[in-house]
């Protein structure tokens, strides 16, 4: 009967559904590319052609000091009617995609900067990598947050929410700055797995040179022995001269 082994705990992996391997590497550089064009997509398409129709003011979702009552007014009544339109649709629905996605790839991508062995000797503990993971869901969370408020804005013009205008501009500051840090730990722990990289192939080659050198000097001192053994072998041996001995006479 054939039993299939069994794998043992892990606290990353309860339920022991995960690969191995998961995530792997081609898979986070898929989704990262994946979010990289959707944020270029909307960024010169949607949001650039918004900034356009209001005379050059800035969207809501890329202004890293938020924005007041009197400034969104002042932006939703600069886009016009056609403006509002647009910014529902096709703004917002690809907005939607963008936080779950953003959320995805950069969580992965943490959690793989992360995995044992890959930026020192001593794994990362499970706690600081969940709190890492947590800063992109902040960021994506405050997405949807902001995506709603805007929408709701959008719903009720000319009438706004004094108070749906101040969620939005503060879910906007904090996901611009959550965004920023998931990007700077992001960078960070690349730098730092990629000069443990280097220093683990460093030190191979150091240890298969010393490996190589050792293995040639003991070669080289057999060699040398043995060359000896065999001269002196090949050596007539020596005898002390014949000193008859002189008889008296």
């Amino acid at each position: 009967m054939i039993t299939r082994p069994v794998r043992p705990f892990s606290p990353y992996d309860p339920l022991g559904l995960m690969p191995k391997q998961f995530p792997s590497g081609f898979l986070v550089a898929v989704l990262l590319t994946a979010s990289g064009l959707l944020w270029a997509v909307m960024f010169f398409g949607p949001l650039a052609h918004l900034s356009r129709l209001s005379g050059g003011m800035t969207p809501f979702d890329i202004r890293p000091w938020g924005y007041s009552y009197a400034e969104a007014r002042a932006f939703l009544e600069a886009i016009g009617a056609e403006g509002r339109a647009y910014y529902a649709s096709p703004e917002l629905i690809l907005d939607a995609f963008y936080p779950p996605l953003y959320a995805v790839s950069r969580g992965l991508a943490l959690w793989w900067l992360t995995m044992p062995g890959r930026i020192g000797k001593a794994p990362v503990p499970l706690k600081v990598r969940w709190a890492l993971i947590a800063v992109p869901i902040l960021m994506a969370t405050l997405d949807v947050i902001e995506n709603g408020c805007i929408a709701m804005m959008l719903w009720t013009w000319p009438h706004l929410s004094n108070g749906v205008v101040e969620i939005s501009g503060l879910a906007t500051q904090v996901k611009i700055i959550s965004g920023a840090l998931t990007e700077t730990l992001m960078a960070g722990l690349a730098v730092v797995c990629w000069r443990a990289c280097l220093l683990a192939e460093f030190t191979t080659d150091v240890l298969e040179d010393t490996w190589t050198t050792g293995s040639k000097c003991q070669k080289s001192q057999k060699l040398s022995s043995a060359d000896v053994l065999l001269r002196a072998k090949s050596r007539p041996i020596s005898q002390p001269p014949c000193n008859p001995v002189r008889r008296a006479g």
